[in-house]
């Protein structure tokens, strides 16, 4: 029953004495009342008999014991509550309130007015608990574990058993260790194939009460053990198989295989080694594996190692062939190299004569003849352990030396820029393989190696005599030599010596001889051809051209030629340029009318000649003073005194500083009428007829006159007039035309006959017989102008002027 009670004192600084709190029991049991009893004193200075429970440091409950009842105060009635005496209080937890609650709580018991000292200790509240669970981390069963690994197995008890049980281990029934007081605790297990299949236990207990156990069986995982291994001797060549076995591990399931320590390469799956025809490098260390697969993914192993020793013979070094000049020493020694035993006999043996033998590695041969040639063998032997013999052998050839014979060789003749191929042969010596080389008697710098002489694109200066050697070599480092000569004859065409360009005016002769250095043979003909003419060809060294011509220009070849044994010919040419110069061609030119005062223009054009730079210039026939410079001739304000015959002239200069000229003339007539104060009258009707008479002839003469200056004109076009002759051009054509004059001047009108009539005349009929030929033929010329002017002194004069069906313009004054 719960109450409340007040107690009120006056705290008393004392110094008092502890209270002692006990419990009915030393653990709590669940489901079951468990009693605090507090055995307290009245601290000096104080009368009350009160005592306060704490629960967690929080007030539970004051108990006072007075003279009336026990009193209580309290706000938990979950508790009871009881005056045992006059100084001891208790506090009861029921059996209905006795939970895991109230597990761990802290109590107390003070006395009821805070004094120093007067109080108990605190005691922890521990209820106890059985054992009731034990178990083992890893939990496998079986437990795994591979031989010399470490494993930690753990034991837990269920973590509320109180008080801490007694953990105690067990393999099979033998104890391990023993633990008390915790809740868990682990041991470390060593795999050890003796303990494989036994059983861990755990066993857990508190209060005395039954033990609780967990268990596991062990699984020991470990290697199978390979059985001893013999070591093997075999003999190279043979085949060897060796079986490996094992004891089996845990698993028991096994495999094989077998390496080679010192080849990462070799392999052999299964327990059973073969090597077939086995060579002195399969000796060696071999190691046979056997291994099971634990269950954790890895592997057992366990290996052996076993040398096998292949036995094999030694090997005879190399040995040279030997040179000797007949009537030497000779000393061989042969050498090997050790087998397998290593102990080695040595003997000699020659392979034509079975009686022959020689024991130890030096052959030694005296005052050696011919018939000591031949093949000599040294044999190297050791002894197996089997009693059989290994063995191994090599030749040497002895030769006598002599050297070899060259075959004869013949002379070469071969033309020059094609190859030359010659074989040298010989009869051998001895030794047998010879060597040859080809030299130059005066080239001291040739050697071509080889029995073969092999010259590409041959110069004229490869001629020469060549000397073929063919020598063997002797062991004394002597040569055994023998040579035999050939001349070789190089044939080359002539060369012909530069041409220079000929530069000639037309007209002239040229000639020019081609020279040329002598090829082989020195025999040399020449002839000269044109490029552009197949047809043109001169024989001889000489070419000659007479009264050249224009059209002699052009490039000439000339051929310089040799003939060769076989027939064929060495040729050579060289070209050179003629240049033919000659003068430009002026074209022809037109008469000119003109009336007095008026300007006239000519312009002189002219094919060009070579060289084709031309200048012009014009002059007039009977005045040396008159010369225009350039192509165009102009006369401004013409007077009667500007008529008269105007030449053009085109003038080229040639490369000797000549020059090249041609001309062409033209008339200009100057038109003008008779003076106005002059009076002419005709004197009667007979005078005009006989005025009309004379003009018909003179038109007729006129017509013939300038019909023949113009084929004149044509002919004298190519002339070539050069400033070093004696007469200059215009002197030759003003001479010319006073010839053509000369008919027409016995027409001047001083004489008293009829000018037709003189020409009918018997004495100058055959003078005149072309001109009366003329005049019989009918003329179809037109009068185009008949004017009576009068001269320049004051005679009365005729002007004719006609037309030629043509267009040719003709005009005459008398």
């Amino acid at each position: 029953m719960c109450s409340n009670l007040f107690l009120r004192e006056q705290s008393i600084d004392n110094i008092g004495q502890r209270y002692n709190l006990t419990g009915s029991s030393e653990f709590a049991v669940l489901g079951e009342a468990f009693t605090w009893t507090c055995d307290m004193f009245v601290p000096p200075g104080y009368t009350s008999n009160a005592v306060k429970f704490f629960r967690d440091n929080k007030l539970c409950v004051v108990i006072a014991n007075t003279t009336a009842a026990c009193a209580t105060q309290s706000d938990n009635c979950g508790y009871s509550y009881k005056c045992v005496s006059e100084s001891m209080f208790s506090l009861t937890i029921p059996a209905e309130n006795m939970t895991e609650y109230e597990n761990g709580s802290k109590w107390r018991c003070d006395y009821v007015v805070n004094v120093a000292g007067n109080a108990s200790p605190q005691i922890v509240l521990n209820i106890a608990i059985d054992v009731h669970n034990v178990s083992l981390i890893p939990s496998d069963k079986p437990l795994t574990i591979s031989e010399h690994k470490l494993i930690e197995v753990l034991c837990e008890v269920n973590r509320n058993a109180f008080p801490a049980p007694l953990i105690t281990w067990y393999l099979d029934s033998t104890i391990i260790t023993a633990i008390e007081g915790s809740h868990e605790t682990s041991i470390t297990l060593v795999g050890n194939r003796t303990d494989n299949m036994k059983t861990l236990l755990c066993t857990a207990s508190n209060m005395n009460k039954k033990t609780v156990n967990a268990s596991t069986p062990l699984n020991v995982e470990y290697p199978p053990i390979v059985n001893a291994l013999s070591n093997q001797n075999t003999i190279e060549g043979g085949d060897l198989t060796v079986n490996c076995t094992a004891t089996p591990g845990n698993p028991s399931a096994t495999t094989f295989y077998w390496t080679k320590v010192d080849n990462q390469g070799f392999r052999q799956n299964g327990a059973i080694l073969q090597l077939y025809n086995t060579q002195r490098t399969s000796s060696g260390t071999y190691k046979c594996t056997a291994e099971n697969n634990y269950s954790n993914g890895k592997k057992g192993t366990h290996s052996l190692l076993m040398v096998i020793d292949v036995l094999y013979p030694p090997v005879v070094n190399a040995l040279s062939n030997q040179n000797i000049i007949e009537g030497g020493g000779l000393t061989v020694n042969c050498t090997a190299t050790p087998g397998n035993p290593s102990a080695t006999t040595f003997y000699w043996t020659k392979v034509d004569n079975q009686g022959f033998r020689q024991n130890g590695a030096i052959l030694q041969l005296y005052n050696i003849q011919r018939t000591s040639s031949g093949t000599y063998r040294c044999t190297a032997e050791n002894n197996y352990s089997n009693k059989e013999k290994g063995m191994h052998s090599q030749s040497m050839v002895i030769d006598v030396l002599y050297p070899p014979v060259v075959n004869a060789l013949s002379n070469q003749n071969t033309i020059e820029g094609r190859g030359l191929t010659v074989n040298c042969t010989a009869t051998p010596g001895n030794p047998s393989a010879t060597t040859f080389y080809w030299t130059k008697v005066d080239n001291q710098g040739f050697r071509q190696n080889g029995a073969i002489l092999q010259l590409y694109n041959i110069q004229r200066t490869s001629s020469g005599t060549y000397r073929c050697t063919a020598e063997n070599n002797y062991s004394n480092k002597e040569k055994g030599m023998h040579s035999q000569s050939m001349v070789i004859n190089v044939l080359y065409p002539p060369t012909v010596n530069a041409l220079s360009r000929q530069d000639m005016i037309e007209g002239g002769n040229l000639s020019v001889d081609c020279l040329a250095t002598p090829g082989n043979p020195s025999s040399t003909t020449f002839y000269w051809t044109k490029e552009d003419d197949p047809e043109f060809r001169q024989n001889g060294s000489i070419i000659q051209l007479y009264t050249i011509q224009r059209n002699s220009s052009g490039t000439f070849k000339c051929t310089a030629e040799n003939v060769y044994y076989d027939e064929e010919k060495g040729i050579h040419s060289r070209t050179m340029v003629i240049n033919v110069q000659y003068p430009p061609e002026v074209n022809v030119l037109s008469n000119q009318n003109i009336i007095e005062g008026g300007d006239l223009t000519v312009n002189c054009t002219a094919t060009p000649g070579n060289p084709s730079a031309t200048t012009f210039y014009w002059t007039k026939v009977n005045n040396p003073e008159f010369r225009q410079n350039g192509s165009t001739l102009q006369l401004y304000n013409t007077q009667r005194t500007s008529s008269g015959t105007y030449r053009c002239t085109a003038v080229n200069i040639f490369m000797n500083g000549e020059r090249g000229t041609d001309s062409q003339s033209f008339v200009a007539s100057v038109r003008y009428t008779s003076d106005p104060g002059v009076a002419v009258v005709a004197g009667s009707v007979g005078g005009t007829i006989t005025v009309i008479v004379i003009v018909i002839i003179t038109v007729i003469l006129v017509y013939r006159r300038y019909h023949s200056h113009s084929e004149q004109q044509k002919k004298d076009k190519n002339k070539i007039v050069t400033t070093n002759e004696g007469t200059s051009n215009y002197t030759t054509l003003e001479g010319h035309e006073s010839r053509e004059r000369n008919e027409y001047d016995k027409l001047e009108k001083s004489k008293a006959t009829n000018r037709y009539a003189d020409i009918l005349s018997t004495e100058n009929k055959e003078k005149n017989t072309i001109t009366y030929e003329n005049l019989q033929r009918p003329v179809d010329a037109k009068v185009t102008e008949y004017n009576n002017l009068q001269n320049m002194d004051g005679e009365c004069v005729f002007k004719i002027s006609l037309e030629e069906p043509g267009g040719h313009f003709y005009e005459n004054t008398f």
